[in-house]
């Protein structure tokens, strides 16, 4: 079997685990994998051939790593295929993560974004919205994909179907609550999902309300950076943070706990002169 026809089923068994954007993401870095090095037979494919590929891509290092876990994942699918019996990518080493400060809104910037929706229906849904992405730390396509049924207003809990297919409950605040509330006193009937949004749809709003409160444009995800930090900032167990977060790794928080670190040790500077 080519690596072409291997793709067309990976992609779809990727698809059917609930994550799309991975889907696409994957299949991307193995139609380059393609068109560098040729279309051939997936049990021809040796380390040293992914190694030549990933070691001539003009891309940064962050980017090289994700081609890497994707070709894992694709060479790993065909190991369980019965298409080929080891994985190349896996004699290849990892590179390491790099680590830069992302952008991470705090709650100052999220009070800012609320002041700035008005009472209309679109503002109620807008200021609902970003209160619950501030207060779950959803992410952006698990928030586009919410019903109303979906949400305990009594019990203040979110149930949410994150990667992989994995359902999780996360909890919110009362503020959120009542942001909630006064969008069902409103909400079309129509609606499909709890805010009738898809992910461009989330980040037009974003960007829009953003520029409204004279903000920089806060991506859907910089409100789920802010949402951890401010947890691990509270003392919030790290356990409760990555079960509410749908994270399957601890190691995903260290970056949380890197902000809380710097910026702790950025109060504490003292000017060498005074």
């Amino acid at each position: 079997m080519r690596i072409s026809e291997a793709l067309v089923e990976f992609e779809a068994d990727v698809r059917l685990s609930g994550s799309p954007r991975t889907a696409e993401i994957y299949a991307y870095a193995v139609r380059r994998l393609i068109r560098e090095l040729g279309d051939m037979e997936v049990e021809e494919a040796s380390d040293a051939d992914l190694r030549r590929f990933l070691a001539g891509m003009r891309v940064a290092p962050a980017t090289r790593r994700l081609y890497l876990i994707a070709l894992r994942g694709f060479f790993e699918f065909c190991v369980r295929m019965g298409w080929r019996e080891d994985n190349p990518a896996r004699r290849l080493r990892l590179p390491a993560r790099p680590w830069r400060r992302q952008a991470v809104i705090r709650a100052e910037d999220v009070r800012r974004l609320l002041a700035a929706c008005d009472d209309s229906p679109r503002g109620r849904r807008n200021a609902a919205v970003v209160a619950m992405l501030f207060e779950t730390g959803l992410r952006a396509s698990e928030v586009c994909t919410l019903r109303v049924e979906d949400v305990d207003l009594q019990r203040r809990i979110v149930r949410v179907m994150g990667k992989g297919n994995r359902e999780r409950t996360a909890p919110f605040g009362e503020e959120t609550a009542r942001r909630l509330r006064a969008w069902l006193e409103v909400r079309p009937a129509g609606l499909r999902t709890l805010f009738g949004l898809n992910r461009y749809g989330l980040k037009t709003m974003l960007r829009r309300l953003c520029a409204a409160a004279g903000l920089p444009a806060f991506s859907p995800h910089a409100f789920r950076r802010g949402w951890a930090t401010r947890l691990v900032e509270m003392g919030v167990p790290l356990k409760a943070v990555k079960e509410w977060g749908g994270w399957s790794d601890y190691r995903i928080l260290e970056v949380y706990i890197r902000y809380v670190e710097t910026e702790a040790m950025v109060r504490l500077y003292r000017s060498p002169l005074l």
